[in-house]
């Protein structure tokens, strides 16, 4: 079927599989899809996009706690975006943050996180970072490694109290 489908739309596809696994907290699976991205032949995905596919590839080895793989792929990352033409604020942010999780402590990556929450935050306010949060959005990984919550969790608590804030207030 792959061949008869736009190769750009099956990229994205596989994106939001591997998106979907990694909040379902299966991080392997969500690595299975992002190796498709990554593997694919030629250049049928937009350079943004495959600069978020390599950080979503770093959140779930992360996950994983494959720290020396982590830290190859961080290098290659962080080269790639460095050579993109117009990298955004939020990949850069990313690529800062986790260089800084791999040189410390595991003890203090509270630390880390907290300031790498902060930053997210921040450029979330930003109107010319918008187009970023589209495709990725570390907040709610971010709050599930402060909070030691699954990250299904943080996003159901998430939309739930977003949900109920749209609602208008019950008549009793």
């Amino acid at each position: 079927y792959e061949d008869l489908l736009d190769p750009h739309k099956v990229l994205i596809f596989y994106y939001k599989i591997a998106c979907t696994f990694l909040i379902a907290g299966r991080p392997g699976q969500a690595i299975d899809f992002i190796n498709k991205i990554l593997n694919a032949e030629g250049r049928a995905l937009r350079e943004d996009l495959q600069a978020y596919t390599q950080l979503l590839f770093l959140m779930a080895h992360f996950d994983l706690g494959n720290f020396e793989l982590l830290d190859y792929r961080l290098q290659n990352t962080a080269r790639f975006i460095q050579r993109m033409k117009d990298p955004s604020q939020l990949q850069t942010a990313v690529i800062h943050h986790f260089r800084l999780l791999l040189r410390t402590e595991p003890s203090r990556h509270p630390e880390v996180l907290q300031a790498f929450l902060v930053e997210v935050q921040a450029l979330r306010n930003n109107p010319l970072e918008q187009r970023s949060f589209i495709f990725l959005n570390p907040a709610p990984w971010i709050q599930s490694k402060l909070q030691s919550k699954p990250l299904a969790d943080i996003l159901r608590e998430h939309f739930t109290s977003a949900d109920n804030s749209a609602r208008p207030p019950q008549e009793q």
